[in-house]
């Protein structure tokens, strides 16, 4: 009988003459199938760690993410600009052609639309200071004066394409003001840069 008692403690039972070992099994796989899981779930995470460092976590993806999102920022920027600078069709075809539509609109006393004959800020916005700066002028009685100062400008001419300069010399030939044009390529238009 003790040696039954042995058999069936150990796991080993006789049925018709066979031995097996039945309560081994149930227990081995059970065993088997949670390290398996066990495992797979650590590899998951591990994966999952890594994906989450590499594509979220590191600095070199918030870098990645800051300069895709800087990026985008400059091309909702440069759109924005070009259209403005499409739209722009203030001035001539010729340097000289703005020129002396910024003159006629000073003589009209338009301020507002001699203002648009500047060239747009590098956001693509009207500079405020040239509309303020003309109404000064003109609330000041300025105005005739600046005309005629600048219809005494000649050519400087430029070295470099699409630009262009006037000069206002005194009688000497001393250089007073220049007054510094630029083309507007969007709109094929001259604007003025600068005076």
């Amino acid at each position: 009988m003790d040696d039954k008692k042995n058999d069936f403690v150990s796991g080993e039972y006789s049925q018709d003459g066979f031995v097996s070992s039945g309560f081994k099994k149930g227990p081995k796989r059970k065993h088997l199938i949670i390290f398996a899981s066990i495992f797979l779930g650590i590899l998951i995470l591990i994966a999952g760690g890594y994906y989450s460092w590499e594509n979220y976590l590191s600095p070199s993806a918030r870098y990645a993410r800051q300069s895709e999102a800087n990026y985008q920022k400059y091309l909702n920027f440069q759109q924005k600009y070009e259209a403005a600078m499409e739209a722009d069709t203030y001035g001539g075809a010729t340097p000289q052609d703005t020129l002396n539509l910024f003159i006629e609109a000073l003589k009209n006393g338009n301020v507002d639309l001699a203002s648009n004959y500047f060239l747009l800020d590098d956001d693509g916005t009207r500079n405020a200071n040239w509309l303020s700066n003309l109404n000064e002028l003109k609330l000041s009685g300025k105005l005739n004066d600046v005309v005629n100062l600048l219809s005494k400008a000649t050519p400087a001419g430029s070295w470099t394409d699409g630009k262009f300069g006037f000069e206002i010399r005194n009688a000497e030939g001393k250089l007073l003001y220049d007054i510094n044009l630029i083309l507007n390529k969007y709109s094929n238009v001259w604007k003025i840069e600068n005076m």
